[in-house]
């Protein structure tokens, strides 16, 4: 639950749709989650009026940081490098954003035509927990009503 009516990271859970298989899975323990919209800036410079400002949605960035647990986020980026070397389309995966709200109800937001990628899979040393870095592109960022 929020905390003095803030939203805290505590009240956000973050769920993957593999789009190879349409498995519902969660990467991990995710101690992070980032999302920022892309825009495509427009203007208009006229000589005898005040410039005019636009901006067009142009997707959405999403990065994960996860503690590794088990070999989920491993075993997910494994099937999509072999689905690709053997020749398979791979779609655009599914993102599922739910975040708790203070007065009780969830919000939810779906990123679509996901594009995911391993920016790092973890240093792996002796008594130390192993962090990985997962980052993401969404055609769409929709809410669920």
């Amino acid at each position: 639950m929020p905390v003095a009516g803030f939203s805290v990271g505590h009240d956000v859970t973050v769920t993957v749709v593999n789009p190879l298989t349409g498995a519902i899975i969660t990467f991990g323990n995710i101690t992070d989650f980032e999302s920022q919209e892309e825009t495509k800036n427009v203007e208009s410079t006229p000589l005898s009026a005040p410039p005019a400002f636009g901006e067009i949605p142009h997707g959405w960035r999403l990065a994960f940081t996860v503690d590794r647990v088990d070999p989920t986020v491993d075993d997910f980026f494994a099937a999509l490098e072999q689905a690709y070397w053997s020749g398979i389309n791979i779609p655009g995966g599914t993102v599922m954003e739910y975040i708790q709200e203070k007065n009780g109800t969830v919000t939810q937001y779906t990123y679509v035509g996901v594009a995911f990628k391993l920016d790092n899979a973890g240093a792996k040393r002796s008594q130390d927990k192993v962090t990985m870095k997962v980052t993401a592109r969404a055609s769409q960022r929709i809410k669920v009503v």
